[in-house]
């Protein structure tokens, strides 16, 4: 690789050097430069023709280096792996209390505002978290999602569950009108989990309140009983619509914002004890990276891997920089995800090469 390439002509480099510093040595002792051996000047100038040789070696593979890390696309999830770790605690908290009752599919709920990239935590936990925390044992089946989209304007609630079960059958059957225990069994046929997600914003909520949101779980406490070995996980995402502009619109957002807040937080804390008959959780809320959360992201031996160990210093220097212009600009001393990762994208679409390369 070239940055082993790189690593091994510096190191030569430094030896060339060292010697070429003896031969100096050596030659200093002769009072007269007639006096100084033949051998002795030969060997000099092999080091010196060999040092420049190095020299412009370490330069043109710099410059390959240099060329192979700006064309390397990143990996797309790399941005949005800060710190989501109590999240994931309490996912694998839900999972224990599944693996107790494993006939029964897991509702989960997960909220946040507009700015905290719901899509993309859908995909870690696909691509990570789960597969991490149902497969201990290192044996790994894929994790498949199918999107479940929430009638909009629904005329009386009493109609959602038909209308569920009517887009469950056509989004994974292709058919209208299938009951729920041939979906169910379709759904057994996976080899891994499946994740059935629905997304609710804040403008969801004002036909209904938050009987849609029991509705939608209710939907799910008459589900027919999972067969041994699958898992099947309702991930309800909450989007918190959050409008810049001072408008009416704005304030009344925020308000009802709080009364999402409040009925979720009720529903945690009754640890979804009116539905019975399936396991529910609801994960802390998506918030805001701090500076530290970030410089962890760093550490990690994917970041490291993509940008290079021995660069971790002026990845570390960018991350300050980026917080202290943030908390300059917003006074806050977290970063919204969506921000923070696009942030961290441009950085790492431009990694600057080693501190030494600049001198």
């Amino acid at each position: 690789m070239t940055q082993e390439q790189i690593k091994s002509i510096q190191k030569q480099i430094t030896e060339t050097e060292y010697n070429l510093r003896l031969i100096q040595e050596q030659k200093s002792k002769y009072v007269e430069s007639t006096s100084i051996p033949l051998d002795l000047i030969k060997n000099e100038e092999f080091q010196q023709t060999r040092l420049n040789e190095l020299q412009e070696c370490l330069v043109t593979l710099k410059k390959r280096f240099q060329e192979i890390r700006e064309s390397r696309p990143i990996p797309p999830l790399l941005p949005y792996l800060c710190d989501r770790s109590e999240q994931e605690h309490h996912l694998a908290q839900a999972l224990q209390k599944l693996n107790q009752q494993p006939h029964r599919p897991l509702v989960c709920i997960i909220h946040g505002d507009d700015f905290q990239s719901h899509d993309m935590f859908l995909e870690r936990l696909k691509q990570i978290s789960l597969p991490k925390l149902i497969y201990s044992d290192g044996k790994e089946n894929g994790v498949t999602d199918y999107l479940l989209s929430c009638p909009s304007r629904l005329q009386k609630i009493d109609d959602l569950h038909n209308l569920l079960e009517n887009k469950l059958a056509d989004r994974l059957l292709n058919r209208s009108f299938v009951p729920k225990e041939e979906i169910n069994q379709f759904l057994a046929g996976h080899p891994g989990p499946v994740i059935i997600h629905t997304h609710f914003l804040t403008e969801d909520w004002q036909q209904h309140g938050s009987k849609v949101i029991e509705s939608f779980i209710n939907f799910w406490q008459h589900w027919p009983d999972i067969p041994p070995g699958n898992y099947l996980l309702i991930f309800l995402f909450i989007k918190y619509q959050v409008k810049k502009e001072l408008s009416i619109k704005r304030f009344c957002f925020k308000f009802k914002n709080k009364i999402i807040y409040k009925f979720i937080k009720q529903l945690s804390l009754s640890e979804f004890s009116q539905f019975g008959r399936l396991i529910g959780a609801v994960l802390p809320e998506l918030d805001g990276i701090t500076r530290r959360q970030t410089e962890d992201w760093a550490r990690d031996k994917d970041t490291k891997h993509f940008w290079g160990e021995e660069k971790i210093e002026d990845l570390m220097s960018k991350i300050r920089d980026i917080f202290e212009q943030w908390e300059k600009e917003k006074s806050s001393n977290t970063i919204p995800m969506e921000h923070l990762a696009r942030k961290l994208t441009q950085i790492l679409q431009n990694p600057s090469i080693a501190e030494e390369e600049r001198r």
